[in-house]
């Protein structure tokens, strides 16, 4: 089980970093994005994938898009709460 946890984290922390670095216009299409993962153990995770603009900015308008990606366990799983990543994408000057 911790071997799985190790390998959802570690692929959904890539999967949030490569979504960043895409055009706004790809990572706005991703958002509410689900798919699947399979654990090295055979487990199927669901991942979830949001994206939205970041306004905290005090410089001005939306700079910023921010992406975050949840990943389910599988059925029975003991915990209920999401494993997640997330990834920041600056605006081009």
């Amino acid at each position: 089980m911790a071997d799985d946890v190790a390998s959802v984290k570690e692929h959904i922390q890539r999967l949030a970093d490569e979504l960043a670095r895409e055009p706004f216009e790809q990572i706005e299409a991703a958002n509410g994005r689900e798919e699947q993962f399979t654990a090295p153990s055979g487990r199927s995770w669901r991942l979830k994938i949001k994206t939205y603009w970041n306004r905290t900015d005090e410089a001005g308008p939306a700079r910023k898009m921010d992406v975050t990606v949840a990943a389910y366990g599988p059925k029975g799983w003991r915990s209920w709460w999401p494993y997640r990543a997330s990834a920041r994408q600056s605006a081009p000057d």
